[in-house]
């Protein structure tokens, strides 16, 4: 929390070189930034974090249900790209994520209940028609089951796998069929990409990534100062920009400094959470997997989980901790520590 209060402190000098909009929005930028920060002055009990995880599941199935909805009411015209036009959101796809693996997890539900809940939001997470959302859940997919591949049934799995080929032969010609088909020509046409034109979306993200390390090139230590790419190229100014990818973003504004300090406290929390709960670790990956092609917890939803998650670490760790947030501590607490 420090280190990012000094990146703006060192910036300062650079608020009187601008105007007074570039300081309003630099100063902005940093308030938004630390926000997710505050929470760690606040202990959370495990009742409450519990709740919290609930909370993000119900939320997440309300948000899926509500895109099922649109779909029947607009009606589906049988063109998947103009669907997703309509309905499709790629901001909100890896809240679904997170809540699939922390319900994947959970006990306390019936197993009837469970399926049905997971299922709610596979399909929401479909209606997001965002490639960067599926391949965020496959990543998680695919790490869990190489984490946890010694307790696997393989009956069970190969059972899954020829149920799932019989079940797309017989629903190839229905909407089902035109779902798969849609992503998986959607998905193929990563190898597509035109790299070198800046007005397809892949080639829009190379050119703001070479336009970041460039500036960072000059200015490694600190980056901008949280100021924006709207603020430092003329290009943006009216249009807005978005880096797309949540650790340039973070790059780009706090330099090497922040960059370091942000991933290692992510490695910390994700460390913890890997032996304390599962399910919160697995979606933390397909979290920080998304985070390669959006931005997450600069977004509000994602600026919440992560605060969240950062004091519930903070809350459960060793006494050591209290000398980095002091304050974030209060009298004498006896609380389980989960060595890792």
């Amino acid at each position: 929390m420090l280190v990012y209060t000094f990146i703006y402190i060192v910036g300062i000098p650079r608020l009187f070189m601008n105007d007074l909009y570039y300081a309003a929005r630099v100063t902005s930028s940093y308030i938004v930034f630390m926000i997710p920060f505050t929470l760690i002055f606040i202990k959370i009990e495990d009742t409450y974090f519990e709740k919290f995880k609930q909370a993000v599941i119900y939320v997440s199935m309300a948000y899926s249900l509500m895109l099922f909805f649109e779909l029947i009411s607009i009606g589906y015209s049988g063109d998947f790209y103009a669907t997703k036009d309509l309905i499709g959101s790629n901001r909100f796809g890896f809240i679904i994520v997170f809540a699939f693996f922390v319900l994947f997890h959970e006990t306390g539900y019936k197993l009837v209940y469970k399926i049905l809940f997971l299922t709610i939001l596979l399909v929401g997470l479909v209606l997001t028609f965002s490639r960067s959302s599926i391949v965020a859940f496959g990543v998680a997919a695919l790490i869990w089951g190489a984490l946890n591949f010694r307790k696997i049934n393989v009956k069970y799995l190969l059972g899954a796998f020829l149920l799932g080929i019989v079940f797309v032969f017989v629903f190839r010609e229905t909407i089902i069929g035109q779902i798969i088909d849609f992503f998986s020509q959607y998905l193929l046409s990563y190898g597509n990409y035109n790299l070198t034109n800046s007005r397809t979306s892949e080639g829009y993200r190379v050119y703001v990534f070479n336009q970041i390390i460039q500036y960072v090139v000059v200015h490694p230590l600190f980056g901008s100062n949280y100021a924006g790419l709207y603020l430092l190229y003329d290009e943006y100014r009216t249009v807005g920009a978005s880096a797309h990818n949540q650790y340039t973003d973070v790059l780009l504004r706090t330099g090497l400094v922040g960059l370091t300090t942000i991933l290692f406290i992510i490695y910390r929390m994700t460390k913890y959470y890997f032996y304390s709960s599962p399910g919160v670790f697995y979606g933390l990956m397909g979290i920080l997997t998304y985070g390669l092609f959006h931005e997450t917890f600069k977004l509000a939803h994602g600026s919440f989980i992560f605060a969240i998650l950062l004091s519930y670490y903070l809350s459960k760790k060793e006494p050591k901790y209290k000398l980095i947030f002091p304050s974030a501590f209060s009298g004498d607490q006896e609380s389980k520590t989960v060595n890792g």
